[in-house]
């Protein structure tokens, strides 16, 4: 057990009379300036420490491959500006880098198509007014649990 009857100073204390008793006081006080700048400063710069450390650590494979179904949906989207409509599923995601014979097409939208963490291709389909890009997980097989996706319901405008 931690005795703590040196950390406080003593109920008789006469600063007044006494000069070594006043040091005594002195001490007490520089600890506990010390503590308080210890709690004031080197915790909340530890913490910054350890929350900065960890924003710096990559995200997961399923979160960087929605970040990308994400980034490609946006440029399906200013496709879809550009031609009255989104590619067919048949089209694919191929249509953002070569013209599918769409009328309007401004192109080409994204100079390399980009692979999934796990180096696949991303999937894409147009159906039933929701267009959807499509990883295929960790395990390379669509219509898993593990698989990664990220829709756009259309709209009667789209």
């Amino acid at each position: 057990m931690v005795d703590l009857r040196h950390r406080y100073p003593p109920k008789d204390l006469k600063l007044r009379d006494d000069p070594a008793c006043r040091n005594t006081a002195r001490v007490w006080y520089m600890k506990i300036g010390f503590l308080v700048l210890v709690l004031l400063v080197v915790v909340p710069l530890l913490n910054l420490i350890t929350a900065l450390r960890s924003s710096m650590e990559p995200p997961s494979p399923e979160v960087r491959a929605l970040m990308t179904a994400t980034e490609l949906s946006l440029v399906l989207r200013k496709y879809a500006a550009d031609s009255g409509g989104y590619p067919s599923t048949d089209a694919g995601l191929g249509a953002l880098v070569r013209d599918p014979g769409a009328p309007g097409w401004n192109g080409p939208y994204v100079a390399l198509l980009p692979v999934d963490p796990w180096g696949r291709a991303y999937g894409y389909k147009n159906e039933d007014r929701r267009v959807s890009v499509i990883s295929a997980g960790s395990d390379g097989d669509l219509g898993t649990s593990d698989d990664v996706t990220h829709s756009i319901v259309l709209g009667n405008g789209e």
